[in-house]
């Protein structure tokens, strides 16, 4: 639930940003981060497989403002609405595997900015068996809620 757009992965150097981190979130793991200004390089860390830790792909909680470095120049997003997530990339996901649990599910897109992130499973439990949580995402389009709504600002600084 939100927005997601293409950028090529290989021109990407790096992000700072101000909002939780500096590590990943689920939508059932969003303690362990804290709310600062973060700075990390591009990597393609494999939870299992690499150890270049904090991994730069996936959720990352309470978007405030990030500037994505490129080697075409700067991708500033800036968020206008509380509570927003930034996906960057997908994940790889690791080669053996006996279960597809700990495998998010991420936007089609290489970048979003979203309303609600997908929760994960354990090696023994898919998410749903996980509590209230680990549900997955729904929104109510009748009377019941309020309608999902987000303001970002993006600006490309060469």
């Amino acid at each position: 639930m939100g927005i997601t757009f293409d950028y090529p992965e290989e021109k990407v150097k790096g992000i700072r940003w101000l909002g939780n981190g500096p590590y990943r979130v689920w939508k059932n793991r969003l303690k362990g981060v804290s709310f600062n200004i973060w700075e990390k390089e591009y990597n393609n860390t494999v939870t299992g497989e690499s150890w270049d830790y904090p991994e730069f792909k996936g959720f990352h909680a309470n978007l405030y403002a990030a500037d994505l470095r490129t080697n075409e120049g700067v991708l500033r997003i800036v968020a206008a609405s509380d509570d927003l997530f930034l996906h960057l990339f997908t994940p790889d996901n690791p080669v053996k595997r006996n279960n597809d649990n700990t495998l998010g599910k991420f936007p089609d897109g290489q970048l979003s900015v979203l309303n609600a992130i997908s929760p994960v499973g354990t090696k023994f439990k898919q998410a749903k068996d996980l509590g209230p949580q680990s549900q997955q995402n729904f929104y109510l389009s009748s009377g019941h809620a309020d309608p999902l709504k987000g303001k970002i600002y993006l600006k490309y600084i060469p």
